[in-house]
């Protein structure tokens, strides 16, 4: 399987599921502006998109690592790889955001525009603001990378054994950080990195590990875990369940997400794609883009344009909709013009001998000393498709 054009649409659907649940939010902002009660839902719920995102990741790491693993130089090239792919739009999109929300004024605490937490936020490190509001970073979305990162470091360390190893190794280190909140009380940055989220990241990579083995579910049951996935998390919706900040988030999201990776899995094929699939594709290709920058642009109508807002807010599914199609459309302008231009030259700079594919062939052969190890035979196609 040389792509999978299934995970590229999942991305572009945990983005739109986040940007909508966030739409909402704006929408709600006018009604407290005007003083007045909507029917429009809370759309929470879109919230899952996170949980598809981690679990997506943790399938990822394990399919497209294929050359790292049991590499003495794997763990470093695995590492520069997420950094080149993670680091430069993040940081343009923590400077954006910190000049927009202080041009607009906001309810973030002045002391949080520390050094202190800015360097944080940059590093991607978990740091509570000096206001006591939360350990959020400066980007509030910028949380789901501070485990990302976590996550890559983990990852990275395992990549000195084969696959199987390398997958279990990181699954228990995992295991254990989330068992730490067993214990009580933990200092904050503990806090943060023992929630049980970080559980969903193991479910991706059992999906990568099995789909690499060659294991997978029946294409008939592809729709059918798909369909009564999505019902589930409407139903624990409906019940007024609050699984974002419940203990059992894995259970009651990451779960349900996992088996939305497993039915998309089976339903993978070689058939050609409609003009509404090759769209999907673009926008996984920018979801990254939409993740970080969805937020301001849906803020901007009502910081510079109120008036025509509020007037468009008088019909709230369609300012929903407004808000989403415009702050989709700018952020996959900055995907075209800052985010595949700027991977690409850091990937030939930092990278420079040869293609990518090349370069992760490299990656898998063994330094002087090593055991010999048989090349994986793994595409350029193959890589770029998931990475």
């Amino acid at each position: 399987m040389n792509k999978i054009p299934g995970i590229q649409i999942l991305r572009a659907a945990a983005a739109l599921t986040v940007t909508v649940a966030h739409s909402a939010s704006e929408v709600g902002w006018t009604d407290y502006y005007l003083h007045r009660t909507t029917t429009f839902p809370g759309l929470g719920v879109g919230a899952v998109g996170v949980d598809l995102f981690f679990v997506i990741s943790g399938f990822v790491m394990v399919y497209s690592s294929e050359p790292y693993f049991g590499s003495g130089r794997g763990a470093a090239k695995f590492f520069v790889r997420r950094l080149i792919r993670i680091v430069p739009l993040y940081w343009l999109a923590t400077g954006a955001v910190l000049l927009w929300w202080r041009h607009v004024g906001t309810s973030f605490h002045q002391e949080d525009y520390s050094l202190a937490n800015l360097f944080a936020s940059l590093l991607f490190v978990a740091f509570p603001r000096p206001s006591g509001a939360n350990s959020n970073p400066i980007l509030g979305q910028g949380w789901t990378l501070n485990y990302e990162m976590f996550f890559y470091l983990v990852f990275a360390a395992t990549l000195f054994f084969q696959r199987r190893k390398a997958v279990a190794l990181a699954s228990s280190i995992l295991l254990v950080v989330a068992a730490l909140r067993l214990f009580g009380d933990l200092p904050p940055f503990l806090m943060f990195y023992t929630r049980s989220i970080v559980l969903e990241f193991i479910f991706g990579m059992l999906l990568g590990l099995a789909c690499r083995e060659g294991y997978a579910m029946p294409r008939f049951a592809g729709w059918p875990l798909i369909i009564v996935s999505i019902a589930f998390v409407l139903f624990v919706d409906a019940m007024g369940i609050n699984a974002d900040g419940s203990v059992y988030r894995w259970l009651l999201w990451g779960l349900p997400a996992a088996v939305v990776v497993a039915g998309t899995m089976a339903l993978e094929s070689d058939s050609p794609l409609g003009a509404f699939g090759t769209c999907l594709l673009f926008l996984g290709e920018a979801s990254y883009s939409i993740y970080l920058f969805h937020g301001m642009f849906l803020s901007l109508p009502r910081s510079e344009f109120l008036n025509a807002a509020l007037w468009v807010s008088n019909w709230p599914w369609l300012y929903s909709a407004s808000l989403v199609t415009f702050a989709v459309g700018c952020s996959c302008l900055i995907h075209l013009a800052f985010e595949k231009p700027v991977t690409r030259w850091l990937q030939k700079t930092i990278m420079p001998n040869g293609s990518l594919g090349s370069q992760l062939r490299i990656a898998a052969r063994p330094m002087p000393g090593e055991a010999d190890v048989v090349e994986p035979q793994v595409t350029e196609g193959e890589i770029k498709a998931v990475s």
